[in-house]
């Protein structure tokens, strides 16, 4: 009994850590289950697409985005945990430096929406990298932007 408890109980914690997302370089997402249909990430532009809403990222955002904002892309997602907490999202992060990953910028999404749940910008310290507040940071018409477009 005690056999099956840690089992379900190492399950249950594993269930619940990031999956690691393999990425074309075309920007195809892999790895998604189909319900939240394909993802498309566009470096350059940038752009976000997920499933068929689209998000372009305005400037107050997009300079953490871009690749000279860090050349090493981690993508990730989550859609097994608890959605009352946090709704399945898709991280992207962005390092100069793979070793210090405190040092990236990082954007979650809405896998189920596409919309722009966070971004947390880069710190040249380990402490934590800060959350970037939108409403300081955009305008009004950049925050309109950040509205996922059904394509």
């Amino acid at each position: 009994m005690t056999w099956l408890l840690t089992v379900l109980a190492l399950s249950h914690a594993f269930a619940h850590q990031d999956m690691v997302l393999q990425v074309s370089r075309q920007g195809e997402v892999q790895g998604t289950p189909e319900r939240f249909g394909p993802i498309h990430i566009d470096r350059d532009l940038p752009v976000v697409r997920i499933g068929v809403r689209e998000v372009t990222l305005p400037e107050c955002v997009a300079q953490h985005f871009r690749p000279r904002h860090g050349k090493h892309m981690q993508v990730s997602a989550s859609w097994y945990h608890d959605p009352a907490v946090l709704p399945p999202y898709l991280s992207v992060s962005f390092a100069a430096d793979k070793k210090r990953s405190w040092h990236s910028n990082t954007f979650l999404f809405d896998l189920e929406t596409g919309a722009l749940i966070q971004v947390r910008v880069a710190r040249d310290s380990p402490l934590g990298q800060p959350v970037l507040d939108l409403e300081e940071a955009c305008t009004e018409q950049e925050r309109k932007q950040l509205e996922p477009v059904r394509i």
